[in-house]
This record gives C-alpha cells, structure tokens and sequence, in this order.
C-alpha cells in the first residue's frame, strides 16, 4: 500500500508555499501528495505542483475541487457540474 498526504494536513505551514508541503511529505516518508486549496487553480499552478511533485519523488495523487451541489454555482447546478467535469479534465 503507498500512503498519500493532503496539503491541507500542513494547516499553517501551507503559508510556507507549496515546495515546502511537499518536500516535506517526501522527507516524512510519504509517497504520494494531494493538491488541496480553497480556490480556483490555474493550469500553471498545476503543471508546477506536478514537476515539484516528482522532483521530491512522490506521486501527485489527487486535485482537490470545491463544489456546491446543493445550490450550484447561483442555483445552476448544471452550470456548476460543467465546471467540474473541466476541473476533473484538467486533474
């Protein structure tokens, strides 16, 4: 079994930016690390967290996405399902 952490496990280190989550996931031992942040990412962000991923040896597991499918983005729950589905394409 490979164990993966969440970068919200780092609570207030994650003011310390993302390079410092993962390596030190890496230096804790884990294989894996999830990107987990309250707002929208970029494809940048994304692609940035992937390399530094790898470059500390740990797999880049999981994307956090933010969803309101109660009431959808406004009550457009179909609107809000689009945005997803982009979100999980880009994952």
């Amino acid at each position: 079994m490979k164990i993966s952490v969440s970068t919200y496990s780092f609570g207030p280190y994650r003011d310390r930016g993302m390079d410092f989550m993962i390596n030190k996931a890496a230096e804790m031992g884990f294989d894996g690390v999830e990107y987990c942040f309250e707002r929208e990412h970029t494809d940048a962000e994304l692609a940035s967290f992937r390399r530094a991923a790898e470059a500390a040896g740990l797999a880049p597991v999981c994307l956090d996405v933010g969803a309101d499918l109660l009431s959808g983005c406004g009550g457009d729950l179909d609107r809000e399902v689009d945005r997803l589905k982009r979100e999980i394409d880009r994952a």
